[in-house]
């Protein structure tokens, strides 16, 4: 997904911030509703987790597998906070202008999924 000119048109990863009392799996479900307009399945456990430090913000980013629940007809539905969306190769993705982590996320996925 590559985001709007707030983050410089860099592509990422779905998912923000949970809500104070939301649980882990209601966030994620939220999140790829409001950004994609899809429903997934019940997520597995939290496969990575990274801290990210920065002078304005401090995060954990907690990273899952999801299924799409209408992957047949998928019909992806961006907000405005993307301005685009593609499926890429693990390759390509190592090729793209991304936001910091996205990379590593990536070749970590691979790993945890191999």
């Amino acid at each position: 997904m590559q985001d709007g000119e707030w983050v410089h048109e860099k592509w990422q990863f779905p998912g923000g911030e949970l809500k104070f009392g939301e649980s882990l799996e209601a966030g994620l479900r939220r999140e790829l509703r409001e950004e994609l307009g899809i429903e997934v399945n019940p997520p597995t456990s939290p496969q990575l987790v990274y801290e990210s430090i920065r002078s304005y913000w401090h995060g954990i980013l907690i990273c899952f597998f999801v299924e799409v629940k209408q992957h047949r007809e998928l019909k992806i539905k961006l907000n405005e906070e993307a301005s685009e969306f593609r499926w890429f190769k693990l390759a390509e993705i190592m090729k793209l202008d991304t936001l910091p982590l996205v990379k590593d996320m990536t070749k970590d996925a691979d790993n945890v999924s191999s």
